[in-house]
């Protein structure tokens, strides 16, 4: 049965997902087991493996009655969704949407004609001159569940900038048509984002910053799927080139990491009490000049005690002591400066810049108060900045703000990932109370995965992994 779900269709599966379709081939594998009668053994935990993402529920949990499609060049995605749809008991209303006129669209797209008449004929509702920065023109508040928008861009030569503003335009302009419970979709090829959600590290800068532009718009980042997971079939994504008049559509290689980023209005994540999967960081360099003695006039511990007792638990992040250096120039023959970067993050909220811009003068003026009776030592220099803190930075060296250093042998992937060894610890604990209270082993005992009945369905399978 498997090999005639999966195997059976090589060349397609290859079409979908490349070399290989970990999804498709996992989710195959669990419902053939159990429907040969096998108990939930392996069953249970490679479903719960392959069931985070539901195109017919959002990321709150709430069902999908009316999911929105746009920039939807040839309409070949949505017509491959509402295949997918149709399996569901109830499907959702699906309104297909694209950017250009109707006038003409055969002639740049010409299998759109095609994917309109198959959206029609399955009861979808197909617009036509649909602009995703300004939704509320044309549809009413709080009028849908799911907004998805693939591989957005501006037309012509990639533009950082202006594919930055188009996100941020676009999320904003989703608030206002969102139902309660709703999430918006957002398909990037890898590295477009620059979340810490990235299978591959990437240079910050020259991403779209998705973290920024859904903060900007009062969104947060829910969570980030592999688009091979996702994939309907059938879709080819299009990208235009040249003039928005002369636009051709030509198609593109999506590579192996590609993302689905899910956005939600902060508002309503904080209600559901939701936490962000990654929110950009706001670094806060401090120099501070040693005293007369040559002692180091405080250590990064103490540093972030400091910091937290006046931006609060919530929005200190980290503090990191960098480099002990000499300035003469600026210190004098014989005295050294220490560089500290403090680290300030919301996981639950927006953080604006403005804001930021107020905690970084209340620190400063409560570290030149404290700095003044410790033999000569001063706050010498200050510098801000707004966006992800280095990969570089060393775990060893690093206080978080639990006041607890992470493992030194753990180099942290991206800065904002420094609790996730306490994420984890907390996953195993539950894991392990979980399973005494049914009668079963703990799992920091040598417990096989796979002799877990049930419980990966119930606390996830990362709970399982972090247990032991």
């Amino acid at each position: 049965k498997f090999k005639s779900r999966v195997l059976g269709a090589p060349s397609r599966g290859r079409e979908l997902y490349g070399k290989h379709s970990p999804p498709k081939v996992a989710r195959a594998l669990a419902e053939a087991l159990l429907s040969c009668g096998m108990p939930s053994l392996f069953g249970a935990v490679l479903v719960s493996a392959c069931a985070g993402f539901r195109w017919h529920q959002t990321a709150f949990g709430t069902t999908v009655r009316r999911l929105l499609v746009v920039g939807d060049a040839d309409f070949s995605f949505a017509a491959g969704l509402q295949r997918v749809l149709a399996a569901s008991e109830r499907p959702p209303v699906l309104i297909a949407t694209g950017y250009e006129a109707e006038a003409g669209l055969n002639e740049r797209f010409p299998r759109a004609s095609t994917h309109i008449e198959q959206l029609r004929a399955g009861g979808a509702e197909v617009l036509h001159s649909v602009d995703a920065t300004r939704l509320s023109e044309r549809f009413e508040a709080g009028s849908l569940d799911r907004v998805v928008w693939n591989y957005p861009h501006i037309v012509g030569k990639t533009n950082l900038k202006w594919n930055r503003e188009l996100l941020y335009n676009f999320l904003e302009s989703t608030s206002p048509v969102l139902a309660a419970g709703g999430d918006v979709c957002v398909a990037l090829c890898q590295g477009q984002g620059g979340t810490a959600l990235e299978r591959v590290p990437c240079d910050f800068t020259q991403t779209w910053q998705a973290t920024i532009q859904a903060g900007r718009a009062e969104h947060l980042l829910i969570d980030a799927v592999p688009w091979a997971e996702v994939a309907v079939e059938g879709y080819a994504p299009c990208r235009s080139k040249g003039s928005v008049a002369h636009a051709f559509g030509l198609s593109f290689e999506i590579g192996e990491g590609g993302l689905l980023h899910i956005f939600a209005p902060a508002v309503q994540a904080l209600a559901a009490a939701r936490q962000a999967a990654d929110n950009h960081l706001f670094l806060h360099e401090l120099q501070i000049a040693r005293g007369e003695s040559g002692e180091l006039a405080l250590d990064a511990r103490e540093l972030l005690r400091i910091v937290t007792s006046v931006v609060g638990p919530d929005l200190a992040r980290a503090v990191c002591h960098r480099e002990t250096y000499a300035h003469p120039s600026l210190f004098g023959t014989g005295r050294t400066c220490d560089r500290f970067e403090a680290v300030y993050q919301s996981a639950s909220g927006v953080l604006c810049r403005e804001e930021v811009e107020s905690l970084w003068e209340r620190v400063e003026d409560e570290l030149a108060r404290l700095l003044e009776g410790r033999q000569g030592a001063r706050l010498a220099k200050r510098k801000h900045a707004g966006w992800r803190a280095s990969r570089e930075m060393s775990a060893a060296e690093m206080f978080h703000s639990d006041d607890v250093a992470p493992p030194a042998f753990r180099e942290p992937q991206a800065l904002c990932d420094l609790d996730e060894y306490e994420r984890q610890a907390r996953a195993a604990s539950a894991a392990g109370a979980h399973l005494e209270a049914r009668g079963l082993p703990s799992p920091r005992c040598a417990l096989p995965l796979w002799a877990v009945p049930q419980v990966g369905r119930e606390l996830g399978l990362a709970a399982l992994v972090a247990g032991g």
